[in-house]
């Protein structure tokens, strides 16, 4: 693993820069660039910042981060880098999972918060949409009224973002996403601190020995989860095979060696 080719997009690097409480002041200024309310959120408990081992160890783990702000509102920030087909799906699941993880036995809806799931992606998903950045919310199809405000998604797509505009400050977030070291973010580092504290503590972690570590046991975990959905895809086509070569067989009264060229021959 190239440690100078690491990206804030890796979800260690992503973790280690927005999932610190210490460095709450820049999950708040890249969450409040997301959401844009007219009431700015001023404090946010994170609610898990363990980095472990034996966590980026774990196959298939999402190193997303959750986030509660003083009004209750529950905030969940995943990136991806990898292309995900069902990546909208994926999305509406842990924002249900999330929304509905504070009820209780009592059944007592009342206790539900307001849940924002928040999305940034690596790859394009929503092709037929050209900003960079998406908001969906729920909202009556004839008149537009919004029904609650208790569900709000966003897709962020870094590939999609072409200029930085200076009246959005996410578009900075994006530029620091796509390329820390960029000249653009050398100068936003001069005006925006949180941009400035954000690529500080990226750069130390990419020198720190524990950082370098979790970073190379998380490729590991990535490459043997890769590899092992490759083997369960491939003995899943064996499985067919041999199947459709046995109806073949059953059907035509061959053996099964015949069966087995005839599908190689229509291959």
């Amino acid at each position: 693993m190239d440690i100078d080719k690491i990206l804030p997009t890796n979800d260690v690097m992503f973790k280690i820069i927005f999932g610190n409480q210490k460095n709450s002041r820049i999950l708040i200024h890249f969450l409040n660039s997301v959401i844009q309310s007219k009431s700015p959120i001023v404090k946010v408990h994170i609610n898990q910042t363990e980095l472990s081992r034996d966590l980026v160890a774990q196959k298939g783990v999402r190193l997303d981060i959750l986030a509660t702000t003083s009004d209750g509102t529950q905030i969940n920030v995943e990136i991806q880098k990898n292309v995900d087909p069902n990546m909208i799906a994926r999305a509406l699941f842990y924002w249900a999972k999330v929304y509905s993880g504070a009820m209780d036995s009592s059944e007592n809806y009342g206790i539900l918060k307001r849940t924002i799931s928040i999305n940034i992606l690596d790859f394009i998903l929503l092709k037929d949409e050209e900003n960079f950045w998406n908001k969906y919310i729920i909202m009556n199809s004839k008149n537009h009224r919004q029904l609650t405000d208790f569900f709000e998604m966003h897709f962020i797509e870094l590939r999609k973002l072409e200029n930085l505009d200076k009246n959005n400050p996410l578009t900075f977030w994006g530029e620091f996403f796509k390329d820390p070291n960029s000249e653009q973010v050398r100068k936003l580092c001069d005006t925006v601190p949180e941009i400035k504290e954000a690529k500080d503590v990226f750069e130390r972690a990419k020198t720190s020995p524990d950082a370098q570590e979790l970073l190379r046991i998380r490729e590991k975990a990535r490459l043997d989860y890769s590899s092992d959905m490759q083997t369960a895809k491939d003995e899943g086509r064996e499985e067919e095979r041999v199947k459709n070569a046995q109806i073949i067989a059953k059907r035509f009264g061959v053996s099964l060696e015949e069966a087995e060229k005839i599908l190689n021959e229509g291959a």
